[in-house]
């Protein structure tokens, strides 16, 4: 039982890993433009739909909540209430949707700077900024340096998103795998109790398998 289960993770991370080089060049593909602009307004729609995405599956009844009237500005501020995605990360999007996108909206003359992008990164902790440099030393595109760290810097907020949903969701399994661990310890004497926890142990690993794989 146990060796299985080690192979088949190992084989889930390895999809993983795989899933996430694709979508790498996906966002790159998708969002890269020689306009800041674009690239830009591309990014805001990926932001937004991830919020989007999370609140469908988190609300009781998002049909009620997700109308036509709601902004980004209130899905992030959702999402943060409940306790999905960090301050840091809420500070990057607020200020991408206040102060970048929303100036590109009231002038679309306006013009991206190198302060702009530290402001950006300014909040990212140490696993984001780690991530941020490894995406900009992956951008093999002979373009401008500031378009460089714009792409990293979206697809290292995207990925963030995404990573503390995950986070939010794997806590439950977490913790109930801790207490499985502990039953099993218990009833060590106990064949039918041992045989019951590995069946939830199953059970658990389906469900890691669909939130880590999907």
């Amino acid at each position: 039982m146990v060796n299985t289960n080690i192979i088949e993770f190992a084989s889930m991370i390895e999809e993983f890993q795989e899933k996430n080089q694709k979508e790498f060049t996906a966002f790159v593909e998708d969002t890269y433009s020689e306009n800041i602009l674009q690239i830009v307004l591309r990014n805001h729609l990926y932001f937004e739909n991830s919020l989007e995405n999370i609140l469908k599956v988190e609300l009781k009844n998002p049909s009620k909540t997700l109308t036509d009237r709601l902004t980004f500005f209130h899905k992030l501020g959702l999402v943060r209430a409940l306790d999905i995605i960090p301050s840091e990360l809420y500070s990057v999007l607020d200020y991408f949707n206040k102060e970048i996108r929303n100036n590109f909206a009231h002038d679309l003359n306006f013009e991206m700077k190198e302060e702009n992008i530290e402001k950006l990164i300014g909040p990212f902790n140490r696993d984001m900024k780690k991530f941020y440099l490894q995406c900009l030393n992956d951008i093999k595109l002979e373009i401008p340096e500031l378009t460089k760290k714009l792409i990293s810097c979206m697809y290292t907020v995207w990925v963030s998103i995404g990573s503390y949903y995950h986070q939010h969701r794997m806590k439950p399994i977490v913790e109930e795998a801790k207490l499985l661990k502990k039953f099993k310890k218990l009833g060590k004497d106990n064949p039918s109790q041992i045989r019951f926890i590995e069946e939830l142990e199953v059970k658990l690993m389906e469900k890691f398998k669909e939130i880590t794989v999907g």
